[in-house]
């Protein structure tokens, strides 16, 4: 099951960073579904799963990047790139840490936008 599936609410401020306005989206943005999920969750806490919607790629690694790198600065742990620039585990790097896992996703589902920033039509 994809996370567009899942997804229930887009916090207000991705819509910001992703350049959309008030909920809406520019003509080039409607004929396009594709969007990319920064996914970032504790492994073992169903609470801790948070979900961003960016419109480009490169925003949502660098977003993923610099989430990685900040939290594990803030609790003095240390990053792991799984998969190149889409995927971080920042753990203590203790055989019983599960740790957290950033990751990016690609998506084409239009739901997720409508739900973002509203409808496209």
């Amino acid at each position: 099951m994809l996370i567009c599936e899942l997804l229930q609410v887009v916090p207000y401020f991705t819509r910001i960073r992703s350049g959309g306005v008030d909920g809406a989206m520019s003509g080039n943005q409607r004929e396009s579904t594709r969007h990319y999920h920064l996914i970032d969750y504790a492994v073992g806490e169903p609470l801790s799963y948070r979900d961003e919607i960016f419109l480009r790629r490169r925003e949502a690694e660098t977003a993923a990047r610099e989430r990685a790198e900040w939290v594990a600065a803030l609790q003095g742990l240390e990053v792991r790139a799984l998969t190149g620039a889409t995927r971080y585990l920042i753990t203590s790097g203790h055989a019983g840490d599960a740790g957290r896992t950033i990751e990016i996703e690609e998506c084409d589902s239009a739901e997720c936008l409508e739900l973002s920033y509203g409808p496209m039509c």
